[in-house]
């Protein structure tokens, strides 16, 4: 009964951040201020939702096979390199920020 409403709610959150606001990629689609607010408040909530159920589901074993994929070995290279440039991100970006000493225009060529 619990799984089945966290799963109704994740599906639900998922529709709300992903399928819904499709209509606004549209060429033909017009700004909508109430659109824009609705899709900037409600969609990083919502995709939480949904991301936080699918690790609680896969924490206690009861993800099927979402939680085999998400497990699969291969991704432990992947995980561990990911956290690596996490890692040494921001000692890279401090350092590329601090050699500079004189003011600059932030384009393009400067990367």
């Amino acid at each position: 009964m619990h799984l089945t409403l966290g799963w109704t709610t994740a599906m639900i959150c998922f529709y709300m951040s992903i399928v819904s606001p499709a209509y606004m990629a549209s060429q033909h689609y017009v700004y909508n201020t109430r659109d824009a607010a609705n899709f900037a408040a409600f969609t990083p909530i919502s995709w939480c939702l949904f991301v936080a159920w699918i690790i609680f589901v896969s924490y206690i074993s009861q993800g099927g096979l979402l939680n085999r994929v998400l497990s699969w070995r291969g991704f432990l290279v992947t995980t561990r390199l990911s956290y690596a440039l996490y890692l040494i991100q921001f000692p890279i970006f401090f350092y590329s920020v601090g050699k500079n000493r004189v003011i600059q225009t932030y384009n393009i060529f400067l990367l």
